[in-house]
């Protein structure tokens, strides 16, 4: 089986799949109903309006759709739950 290569739909730059959780997390709460469950992709060029999209690029989030000040690592986790080095009880990554 052959991986295919996704192309951002703006800037046509590689992309890179992406964890629907964490998709969930940093989109705008009022753009979350427009989140389906399958396979989306981020775009690998940093200055690209583009931030994330499926597969057949019915859905488009640009960078104004979402928080990038959101805490990823706490919707992902390290699993430890330490919480001397910065880990929540939910979790939340600490690095390590």
């Amino acid at each position: 089986m052959s991986l295919e290569n996704i192309k951002c739909p703006l800037c046509k730059s590689d992309s890179n799949e992406a964890k629907n959780k964490p998709l969930r997390k940093i989109v705008r709460e009022e753009l979350k109903h427009l989140i389906i469950d399958e396979s989306y992709y981020f775009c690998s060029n940093s200055i690209c309006e583009v931030v994330f999209f499926n597969k057949d690029m019915e859905k488009i989030f640009l960078l104004e759709d979402v928080n990038l000040f959101a805490d990823i690592d706490e919707q992902s986790g390290c699993g430890c739950n330490n919480q001397k080095n910065g880990c929540n009880k939910s979790g939340g990554c600490c690095g390590n």
